[in-house]
């Protein structure tokens, strides 16, 4: 991957006016609502992750529409991809390991949760319901 590698891929689930979020039942971010999102495998591009974790942490199926952007991990000192994400099938089931809830919120209610502060930063600079409109219209080739 060209420019700064990343870690770790985190995946913006849309649908309905809702964002797919996990509670983070690990460290670091304990207790903390965040998207589902992990660290990339070798060998594996983030946007595989994305899915892979996706799936592993909520039992839902999606697919990665676009990049939004990079942010920076303040653990890490690492930059994670952000991707836009449309559920394609798959039941929600949080993972027991690693995740204690798994919610859809109502984006006008994602400012009231506990998030780590440069996720909720990254969020507020997106338009969530133009990202969902996209995330659902056909591939524009």
């Amino acid at each position: 991957a060209a420019g700064t590698s990343l870690i770790s891929s985190l995946a913006v689930v849309l649908r309905d006016g809702e964002m797919l979020l996990i509670k983070r039942a690990v460290e670091p971010h304990k207790g903390h609502w965040c998207p589902p999102g992990g660290v990339i495998d070798e060998g594996e591009s983030p946007e595989e992750a994305a899915v892979r974790e996706v799936k592993e942490e909520t039992g839902l199926d999606v697919s990665v529409r676009a990049k939004l952007g990079e942010v920076l991990g303040p653990v890490t000192g690492r930059y994670l991809g952000v991707y836009l994400c449309a559920v394609e099938g798959g039941a929600l089931e949080p993972s027991q390991a690693e995740v204690s809830d798994v919610r859809w919120f109502p984006y006008e209610e994602l400012h009231l949760l506990q998030m780590p502060p440069f996720v909720m930063d990254f969020l507020t600079t997106l338009d969530l319901r133009e990202l969902e409109n996209t995330s659902n219209s056909p591939d524009s080739g």
